[in-house]
Formats: C-alpha cells, sequence, structure tokens
C-alpha cells in the first residue's frame, strides 16, 4: 500500500468491514431496545445513542487497521491518530478529574456523565492504540 488507491482486494475487504459495521449497529440497536423493554436504562438516551455511535465506529476502525485498508498512508492516517488520540486523552484526563473530586462513573446501575467520557474516551483510546500498531507494523515491514 504505497498510495492510497486500492487494489480489488482491499477494495473488497473494505466492503466487508461495512458490512461488519452495519451488522454491529443493527445488533446493538437490538439489544438496547430489548433493555429498554425489560426496563433497563443504562444510561440517559443521549449517552446511550452517542457510545452505540462510537463503538461502532471502534469496531470498524479497529477491523480497518488490522486489516490494512483504513486510509493508506499519509497525512490522513496521522491526522486520524492525532484526533482520536487527542479525544481519547481529554475525555480520560476530564474523567481522572471529575473521579478525583468525587464524582462517580455508575449512580444505580446507570452511567454517569463521568462514566460516559470514560467509555468514550476508552473506545478512542483502543483505535488510537490500533491504529498506532498497524503503523509501527507497516513501518517495520518497509
Amino acid at each position: 500500500m504505497k498510495t492510497e488507491k486500492f487494489d480489488e482486494r482491499q477494495l473488497q475487504i473494505r466492503g466487508d468491514v461495512f458490512k461488519h459495521g452495519f451488522l454491529t449497529a443493527g445488533a446493538l440497536m437490538l439489544f438496547n431496545a430489548f433493555l429498554q423493554d425489560m426496563g433497563v436504562e443504562w444510561a440517559n438516551g443521549f449517552h446511550q445513542n452517542i457510545l452505540m455511535l462510537i463503538l461502532i465506529i471502534t469496531v470498524v476502525s479497529i477491523e480497518f487497521h488490522l486489516r490494512g485498508v483504513y486510509f493508506g498512508r499519509g497525512s490522513r492516517r496521522n491526522a486520524f491518530m492525532v484526533i482520536f488520540g487527542l479525544c481519547s486523552i481529554v475525555l480520560l484526563v476530564l474523567s481522572v478529574i471529575h473521579y478525583a473530586q468525587g464524582k462517580k462513573f455508575v449512580v444505580g446501575y446507570r452511567l454517569t456523565d463521568n462514566g460516559f467520557y470514560i467509555a468514550g474516551g476508552l473506545m478512542f483510546l483502543i483505535s488510537t492504540i490500533c491504529a498506532l500498531v498497524q503503523f509501527f507494523r507497516e513501518k517495520k515491514a518497509d
């Protein structure tokens, strides 16, 4: 992958990854609907939707990175690593600061705002780590 052009095999892999993302989205929505029907409210509605979206993005980006078909090489990959890395650092640092001030992650089996930040930060961190692992694997292979 010297350029950002993808051959047919890589395009097929990208299609498979998007299919997995679509199936993940459907499964998450069904699971969340089941939980709602059972009366389980694990976070407020806005946080539920955002966390499900971030989880889908995490699943897709991990598979893209590990299968080597995310952006190719260059500035877009670096921008991804910087943006996701900064998001994870900001969210995790905010969570630690709030936790040190006595705020909880979970109250009554429900995520608080601080729990929302830590969950989102961890998912962004996982995506960033996968991007860095693939970056260094490719650098080593060159």
